[in-house]
């Protein structure tokens, strides 16, 4: 079986997937959050929002984008998020066939980072870089209120 989430398909959801329209939209003024509670949220819960088998309408991800730039995320930050998010809970949820559709966060990133790993995928490297950028990135997003 063809992987799904390569190289080029992350690429291509980095230039053109839903938080990069929602990224627009929010640099042009004309996001339209949808009120949604976000405070039980982590990071990764929220970057994950693009990763899960569900497609929400546009006001969802601008909430989203929105909610991540409130917490000091800069837009950089975000797409390196991403990337990291769809190589790892990605590829679990789509070439592993988890077909998530209700959530996904940092413990399945930790998770698909793991069998990456097992599976030599992954370098030993590269797995503890992403396990402590998700760890820090988690670490600063709990230092931020809530609100």
């Amino acid at each position: 079986m063809m992987p799904t989430v390569t190289r080029f398909f992350i690429w291509r959801i980095i230039r053109n997937g839903r938080l990069t329209e929602a990224r627009r939209r929010f640099e042009a003024g004309t996001s339209n959050a949808k009120a949604w509670d976000m405070t039980k949220s982590s990071c990764w819960s929220l970057i994950c929002e693009e990763v899960i088998d569900t497609d929400h309408n546009p006001e969802v991800y601008d909430a989203v984008y929105s909610e991540l730039i409130r917490r000091r995320f800069s837009a950089k930050e975000i797409d390196d998020m991403r990337r990291l998010a769809w190589r790892s809970a990605g590829w679990l949820n789509y070439d592993m066939m988890l077909w998530d559709w209700c959530n996904l966060d940092e413990k399945d990133i930790r998770t698909a980072l793991e069998l990456k790993y097992e599976k030599r995928l992954i370098r030993k490297i590269a797995y503890e870089q992403d396990l402590i950028t998700v760890s820090e990135l988690l670490d600063r997003d709990k230092a931020v209120p809530k609100n």
